[in-house]
């Protein structure tokens, strides 16, 4: 069996990509699936494929969404959302000419925002599948490359979470849609560290630096335990903000700056060893607005630290409060300093709870059950 695979970054960045590498080499060493594929341009994405010996192909495709800013220039980012959808699909049915020789069984879209995936698989009249992965935001213009055409355009639409099928669910029909619970690699067996020692109280944040992340959340509840008279605690941001738009960051920064917290805020930038990182870490912070599903809540978890993650999205599907982790209200910083504060004080409960959290993550969301469930998906599509 031999597969086209579109990927949505040409950097090995963020959750998607990683999990994408994870679901392909899975697919080739378990199943014996031949993967190509195709990135948007040259980067860090194709570097790892190809020290993972996969096929790239360079392209130059587009995110066909924009932001919705309120300003003057929002009917121009309108008309060009249209311009895009119809550049990436008339791409699409280039490349897929140049691909016919290719015999490809069927195509993946990892993501909702390739659209070339679509029109690849339409002009070689082939299956297409595809994982999405985040909710999208009702800020964006989607133009014609809305939920319903993703789906017409698919043969099966899979999806991370049951918050994020349930959306899916609530603007097309179901009969393609199947729910498969994101997959995460490696981190199993970690030796565990103690949390809390000498009253460290370290706290990460792992993720890009955007406002759908809640970065500004976690430092503004830092500010309130300093003022409750934990002095140990800091807090590390791990991730980089968007090439194209560095507001939050910069905002995140002054702000940071303002409350005199620059030696307790650190800003770590990429990681390339989290495990690392994380052997210095006391508590992973998840503060998404509206997380899909949160591979760093499972990594936390699997790495022994005392998960804390905000009442939404897939996040709930993780944490089962007081049990494996730690839930609070998304959106209010009283509620998670108010939940660190409790944990600055009860070590012993923090301790247990980051114990059931290690267990729960060694047999939940493990490689081999993603790529298994997505392999059959796969199968029932060709059938």
């Amino acid at each position: 069996m031999k597969a086209l695979i579109i990927a949505h970054d040409k950097n090995f960045v963020g959750g998607a990509n990683r999990s994408l590498l994870m679901v392909i080499k899975g697919l080739r060493e378990k199943y014996g699936i031949e993967c190509d594929v195709i990135l948007p341009g040259k980067g860090t994405m194709e570097e790892e494929l190809k020290r993972n010996k996969f096929k790239c192909i360079i392209s130059d495709y587009k995110n066909p969404f924009s932001v919705r800013k309120g300003d003057k220039f929002d009917l121009l980012r309108k008309i060009n959302v249209y311009f895009r959808f119809w550049r990436e699909w008339l791409l699409g049915k280039k490349m897929a000419s140049k691909l016919k020789n290719e015999k490809y069984d069927f195509v993946y879209t990892n993501t909702r925002f390739p659209v070339v995936g679509a029109s690849i698989a339409k002009k070689l009249a082939i299956p297409h599948i595809t994982h999405i992965r985040e909710f999208g935001s009702d800020e964006c213009f989607q133009g014609p490359w809305t939920p319903k055409t993703i789906y017409n355009c698919s043969d099966k639409v899979v999806l991370i979470s049951k918050a994020l099928y349930n959306t899916m669910a609530s603007k097309t029909p179901s009969e393609k849609l199947i729910m498969i619970h994101n997959g995460i690699s490696g981190d199993l067996g970690i030796e565990t560290h103690q949390l809390f020692p000498d009253k460290r109280f370290n706290m990460i944040l792992t993720g890009r630096i955007v406002p759908d992340k809640g970065q500004i959340d976690a430092v503004k509840a830092l500010v309130k335990l300093k003022k409750m008279g934990v002095s140990e605690a800091k807090l590390y941001l791990a991730g980089s903000a968007p090439e194209t738009d560095r507001k939050y960051e910069n905002e995140i920064k002054q702000y940071v700056a303002e409350k005199g917290l620059n030696e307790d805020v650190i800003f770590l930038g990429e990681v390339n060893d989290m495990k690392a990182v994380r052997k210095n870490m006391d508590i992973e912070l998840m503060c998404a607005i509206l997380e899909t599903f949160g591979r760093v809540t499972v990594e936390g978890m699997r790495n022994g630290l005392l998960v804390i993650g905000s009442n939404t999205g897939g996040t709930i599907e993780i944490i089962r409060d007081k049990e494996n982790g730690l839930l609070y209200e998304q959106g209010n910083v009283d509620s998670l300093s108010q939940i660190l504060y409790k944990v600055y004080q009860n070590v012993k409960f923090s301790r247990k709870v980051a114990l059931n959290g290690y267990l729960f993550s060694q047999t939940s969301f493990t490689e081999e059950n993603n790529v298994k469930q997505i392999y059959e998906a796969i199968r029932e599509t060709l059938s």
